[in-house]
């Protein structure tokens, strides 16, 4: 006579040997919602991720194209569009900064322009007549390193030179001039650039608009003749 298994359900008996009998995780809501509140919070949790980096992705985007457009707006405020120099604005800038330097320094402004720039924009166009510009001011800017270019207006470009003599100052404007006979600006070689020079040296006894006005009576004497240099004389 067989006895009854009093073991308990999960448990069976087999010629006298007990084996336990596998749960499965189905069967014990506890755990199944365990599991499913595991689950919730992964999604969750990941949901939060995906977010939080779309956020800052946007926020870094966000953070470039400020950036972008405040170097832009600066380029624009220091550099002229055409020619990419310095402009007008940064020359009265650096004049002002010159007027109220505590340590003296020796700086000379030339004043420059193309010679019969109106002939040439006449003749062959305002488009040949920027490509002169352009070419103008590439001879400039990097003519010296002790000599900062910049872009009046028009065709009237300024050197700035700093510790310089006036020798060695007129012997970079006799450069740039040697330089523009060099450069040719249509296929056809049709015409050559010149360029006159006014040069006046930044002394005590006179502010920088005297500077400038001084330089720029030392162009108007070199224009008289064409391709030259004047220096407006100390007195």
């Amino acid at each position: 006579m067989k006895t009854a298994c009093k073991l308990p359900i999960h448990f069976c008996q087999t010629k006298n040997k007990t084996f336990p009998v596998k749960q499965s995780i189905f069967d014990s809501p506890l755990r199944m919602i365990g599991i499913i509140l595991i689950f919730i919070t992964l999604v969750l949790f990941a949901t939060t991720c995906i977010i939080s980096m779309n956020f800052l992705k946007k926020k870094n985007t966000v953070s470039i194209n400020l950036e972008i457009e405040r170097y832009e707006l600066e380029h624009r405020l220091r550099f002229d569009e055409l020619t990419g120099i310095y402009n007008r604005m940064t020359l009265n800038t650096t004049l002002k900064t010159i007027s109220e330097e505590q340590i003296a320094k020796h700086y000379i402004m030339a004043m420059t322009d193309l010679d019969y720039f109106k002939q040439i924009n006449d003749q062959f166009g305002h488009h040949l007549g920027d490509l002169c510009l352009k070419a103008f001011a590439d001879t400039l800017k990097d003519i010296h390193p002790n000599a900062l270019a910049f872009r009046f207006g028009g065709d009237e470009f300024c050197l700035l030179f700093q510790d310089m003599s006036m020798d060695e100052a007129v012997a970079v404007c006799h450069l740039v001039q040697k330089k523009l006979t060099d450069i040719s600006i249509d296929a056809h070689n049709t015409f050559t650039m010149h360029a006159s020079f006014g040069l006046a040296e930044f002394i005590p006894s006179i502010d920088v608009q005297e500077l400038f006005l001084r330089a720029d009576a030392a162009l108007y004497e070199a224009k008289e003749t064409r391709n030259n240099i004047a220096v407006f004389p100390n007195t």
